[in-house]
């Protein structure tokens, strides 16, 4: 075994994974391409971040969904603007639904950035159709 993989052996044992049930998931997802300007900055919002059952919803909104396709910078900027306006008038609350705060991000990229907004959509209907399964 090189040095390197047990470096990170050890770091391993150190540190068990946590075994919490709520994760947070991110609306913007993922990370890696969500990661730079007002793209990143729409994506730390704690707004567009919910609290979820790690192996529930969580777990199946993105076993069923690869990504939310990034806007362009001057998409994500608007949309940005927007969402601190919206959040100093009282219109976001940290208590809405997951529903709620996907149908306001689709609404906020719907003319700048379509591809955007219709990743926002598919996964409401996602989270709608998981809701909405019998049990």
């Amino acid at each position: 075994m090189s040095k390197k993989k047990r470096r990170y052996e050890r770091h391993k044992k150190k540190h068990p994974p946590a075994s919490s049930t709520i994760n947070t998931h991110h609306c913007c997802f993922i990370r890696r391409k969500w990661g730079y300007g007002y793209a990143r900055a729409i994506r730390q919002m704690s707004y567009c971040q919910v609290p979820l059952q790690k192996d529930k919803l969580h777990k199946f909104i993105h076993d069923n969904m690869h990504e939310v396709p990034v806007p362009n910078e001057a998409a994500a900027e608007a949309a940005y603007e927007q969402l601190l306006y919206l959040e100093a008038r009282g219109v976001l609350h940290d208590d809405d639904p997951l529903e709620r705060r996907l149908m306001i991000l689709a609404a906020l990229f719907d003319c700048s950035a379509q591809e955007t907004a219709d990743g926002f959509r598919k996964q409401l209907s996602l989270v709608q159709s998981y809701k909405n399964r019998p049990l």
